[in-house]
């Protein structure tokens, strides 16, 4: 985890940086120079609140956060930003500049932010409150309807938020209500099924699949039986310890309902008992230890999917 926020607190900065770039860039036009300013600004109250962050790691021992991310990941986030500071150095258009900055915040670092945010507040017990009395899920909601609300302003601009097909919404990690886990009507054609006990995980690795999947989570075995019965699921990623119902023993329940269920599990856990081990062994089923690599994730998935 430590890494993880020393490396998203330098990507806020770098965020805040660029937005600064722009601004000055464009100053030629008002309206966008001072919404350049003001994205900065929000970049910059990220970062101090990463900075935060950083301190208390300091002080605690490093603890796994439930996605590891790769080069492959850092640079899929790290890129936009890089490509739109050398745009700026060369030339760019403002078209082409929205078109930046559409791409870079409908990207998964804002749901990693909060990820974060959300992680240590748990770690600590709320007795660290890096958010600043600012409930940093709706200040994320805000700074990307900023976005759409600059860009609807503009006429030039107003057909980017389509081909972006507008910008996801980012919401809190609060709770896990049947309308927050209900299947969304989208062109993706296939669904995959996230089992956690911790909500916080939930919430990034929805957040990481969404963009290729329908994706439903559960808070543990009993509710992810639930869920099964709501239709066909081409993956499941399961904990393996849940209160409740195990993880091992949904797999066990689902493949009494379902058969043939059993080769579309995928188990992740941060360690194993010698029972579970060898349960997992002796049924060739795919385990993850957690963290792993999110490219090592994904590419898990799929075959699981074929």
């Amino acid at each position: 985890m430590r890494k993880l926020v020393k490396w998203l607190a330098g990507l806020e900065r770098s965020a805040a940086d660029v937005y600064v770039l722009a601004a000055e860039h464009f100053a030629d036009d008002i309206s966008l120079s001072r919404f350049l300013k003001q994205m900065s600004k929000d970049e910059l109250m990220h970062y101090s609140a990463m900075r935060l962050a950083m301190a208390y790691m300091n002080d605690v021992d490093d603890y796994p956060a439930v996605i590891a991310f790769d080069e492959e990941a850092r640079w899929a986030l790290e890129e936009p930003l890089i490509r739109l500071k050398t745009a700026l150095m060369e030339g760019m258009t403002k078209r082409e500049l929205i078109e930046s900055i559409l791409l870079i915040e409908s990207s998964e670092l804002n749901e990693l932010f909060i990820y974060v945010v959300n992680s240590i507040r748990e770690k600590s017990s709320g007795s660290v409150d890096i958010s600043l009395n600012i409930d940093y899920s709706i200040d994320m909601e805000c700074h990307k309807r900023k976005i759409e609300r600059f860009v609807l302003t503009q006429p030039d601009y107003k057909g980017l938020l389509k081909r972006r097909s507008a910008l996801p919404v980012t919401k809190a990690p609060v709770n896990n209500s049947p309308a927050s886990n209900s299947p969304v009507s989208k062109s993706k054609g296939k669904r995959i099924l996230i089992v956690d006990d911790t909500v916080n995980n939930l919430f990034l690795l929805k957040a990481l699949f969404e963009n290729q999947f329908t994706v439903d989570t559960a808070r543990n075995g009993a509710e992810a039986c639930v869920k099964l019965k709501g239709g066909d699921y081409a993956a499941i990623i399961s904990d393996v310890k849940m209160p409740k119902m195990s993880g091992i023993e949904f797999y066990k329940r689902a493949c009494e309902i379902y058969p043939g269920i059993d080769s579309r599990f995928i188990f992740y856990s941060s360690s194993l008992n010698d029972e579970q081990r060898l349960f997992i062994k002796e049924n060739g089923l795919k385990y993850l230890t957690k963290p792993s690599p999110f490219s090592t994730v994904r590419e898990t998935v799929a075959t699981v999917m074929c």
